[in-house]
């Protein structure tokens, strides 16, 4: 990954590190978004959050993996009012 499209927030228990979903570009077609995963210390990893553009629904949605040792989501919430109106 380019370091351009990821960086990293160190923390006491470990590191959040964000993404971009794609390497080189972004197409809505495509889900465009950011990952945020949790590193341990030890190098472990786990996804906490995918924000993303959903193209057939035409919105941001938040895709939230609540259980870190599970690879389904645990909740989808869907953004509204991101016009600010």
């Amino acid at each position: 990954m380019d370091n351009q499209r990821s960086f990293t927030v160190h923390m006491p228990m470990g590191d959040l590190v964000a993404y971009a979903k794609h390497d080189k570009s972004d197409c809505a077609e495509d889900y465009p978004g950011v990952y945020i995963d949790f590193v341990r210390k030890d190098g472990e990893s786990a996804l906490l959050v995918c924000v993303e553009f959903d193209p057939q629904k035409d919105l941001l949605q938040t895709v939230v993996y609540g259980d870190c040792a599970q690879d389904e989501p645990t909740e989808i919430v869907e953004h509204f009012n991101t016009d600010f109106e």
